[in-house]
Order: structure tokens, then C-alpha cells, then sequence
């Protein structure tokens, strides 16, 4: 949907989408990406165009299904339905008597002109040409990465079948792995924030990255999983957000605060700091919230 008044109209913005299951929408350095259990989709000005998925020998649809049914307010037995269905009837192309299948993408970003996708149990691919190719952590879900506006620094999170999670960082000689202090739990968003500041959001809380020491310290605990933090243009404001609740902090995560009145049978997948001053918190199945912030 995209609204042109504050948020008082709203307008659909489907065009040339093959499903409505949407996980995401990223602004990546102007040009408009979202993705769907379809396709990795680029808009146009007009319509959306499918960039479709990566291909590979085996893909892991039990990684996807697991995905899928934490991401989208359906059970898990329908999610499986839906992927076979989708798998009939759009059949991969026979290469070399191998069936490759689409193995589905759940992050993206670009880093020094390069589109990067994460898939759920297939590693890490990246775009080139009109293909997508394999660029490392094969048969790990990649739970997120994500890069500095400037390609100085990376961060990624990948994951086993048990969902324990390892973060690396981007180096001239490849990723190298930097998990001290969040060592084996589930991390589910990866920030960069605009002052340069690191965190990570996992299943016990929200992390902060100190570059002298190399560990994680811990800034907030949690008994809730968290699905995302955000940060306002600055870095100063932050918002953790999960099950049932959101926290937001006005001084770079030194100290947080609940947000009070929140429906707790919900999980808040996604949160945007205004220009205004506002915190806009969307849920899984109980839509947008928002939050006028003033300092304590």
C-alpha cells in the first residue's frame, strides 16, 4: 500500500505482483525492492518486475516452511500447501537431468552497487547479470545482512537448523565470525545505525557491538523473542520490537522503555521513527500503531 496524506489514504501498489504474501519492503539506495514467497521484485515507476528466485539442486523447503509460518498468520500444514502449490505450477527448467527448485529469499540489501539476498536454509546468493549466484554459507538460513552506506562495514547472521546463529563481519578476505557475547541463540535483525553504532536483535534481547573489545553487550534482556530493531535517521532513537510488546530508547539504547497499551497477543514485525517524532509500529495481524514520543 502506499499513501500520499500522512497515512489518512491508503492506495494498493500490486502491479505485476505474482502473491500478496509479502515479508518485506526495502529502499535500497532510492530504487524500491519487495519481497514475496514469489519472487524478489524491483519497482519500475508502474508495476513491479520479477527478479525471481535463486535456483538451486535441493532447495530446503522445510527451512522455508519453518520461515514462512513464523512470517506470514498462517499455520504451518497451510504454508507447505501453498509452496507445493506454487512448486507445481511453476516448474523449474530441467538442466543436465538435475530439477533445480526456487529457493525462497527473506533479506535483501546492496553493497557497493551489488544486490545481496538471504535465503532461508540456502546461504547467501548475490545478483549478477540477470542470475542469481551462491556467495557463500551454503545450507544456513541467513537471518540477516546488512551494510553501512558507504561498504566500510558488514554484518550477517547465519543460522543452523536448530536456530542457533553465528554473526560475521565483512573483511577484505571474506566474512569472519565475530559472536562473542550472543553466542548460540536465535538472532533475528542485524542494524548499522547512521552514527555507526552495531546491534542485534535476538531471541534474549537487543546487542550492541563494541569495536574496541569485539563482543556483543547486551542493552536490553528480553524474556520475549524480538524481530527487529530500528533507529531513527540520527542513531539516537532506537525501537526493539517482538511478541506481544515494543521498547523504544531515546539515548542510544543506554536506557528503554515499554511501550505501554500494546495489544500482547500480537507480534510487531516492523517499526519506523517520523520525521515528526513519531514511532509507527506494524503487527502481524493487527496492523499499524502509533506512538507521539517524548522525552522522559
Amino acid at each position: 500500500m502506499t499513501t500520499l496524506d500522512d497515512g489518512q489514504n491508503w492506495e494498493e501498489l500490486n502491479s505485476g505482483l505474482d502473491s500478496t504474501n509479502v515479508t518485506s519492503v526495502y529502499d535500497l539506495n532510492g530504487e524500491l525492492y519487495t519481497l514475496a514467497d514469489t519472487g524478489v521484485y524491483k519497482f519500475d515507476g508502474k508495476a513491479w518486475q520479477n527478479l525471481n528466485l535463486p535456483q538451486v539442486t535441493n532447495p530446503n523447503l522445510e527451512a522455508y516452511l519453518d520461515y514462512s509460518s513464523k512470517t506470514f498468520p498462517i499455520e504451518k500444514q497451510l504454508a507447505g500447501e501453498m509452496l507445493e502449490a506454487h512448486q507445481e505450477k511453476r516448474p523449474s527448467l530441467q538442466k543436465s537431468g538435475v530439477l533445480p527448485g526456487n529457493t525462497p529469499v527473506t533479506r535483501l540489501t546492496t553493497n557497493n552497487g551489488q544486490l545481496f539476498a538471504g535465503t532461508a536454509g540456502d546461504g547467501l546468493c548475490v545478483r549478477e547479470g540477470s542470475l542469481w549466484k551462491q556467495a557463500g554459507f551454503k545450507g544456513q538460513s541467513i537471518a540477516d545482512v546488512t551494510f553501512s552506506p558507504d561498504g566500510s562495514q558488514g554484518f550477517l547472521a547465519a543460522c543452523n537448523s536448530e536456530n542457533l546463529c553465528s554473526v560475521y563481519t565483512n573483511s577484505d578476505s571474506g566474512w569472519i565470525e565475530i559472536t562473542d557475547g550472543i553466542n548460540n541463540q536465535l538472532i533475528t535483525d542485524l542494524l548499522i545505525a547512521p552514527d555507526g553504532e552495531s546491534y542485534a536483535a535476538g531471541a534474549g534481547g537487543i546487542y550492541r557491538f563494541e569495536k574496541t573489545s569485539g563482543n556483543w553487550q547486551t542493552l536490553l534482556a528480553t524474556d520475549a523473542s524480538l524481530t527487529t530493531i530500528s533507529s531513527s535517521e540520527d542513531g539516537n532513537w532506537l525501537a526493539a520490537i517482538g511478541e506481544g510488546n515494543a521498547w523504544y530508547s531515546l539515548n542510544r539504547g543506554e536506557n528503554w522503555q515499554i511501550v505501554e497499551s500494546l495489544d500482547q497477543s500480537l507480534t510487531y514485525t516492523s517499526a519506523l521513527f517520523t520525521a515528526d517524532g513519531s514511532l509507527i509500529l506494524g503487527s502481524n495481524t493487527g496492523g499499524a500503531y502509533k506512538l507521539e514520543l517524548t522525552k522522559p
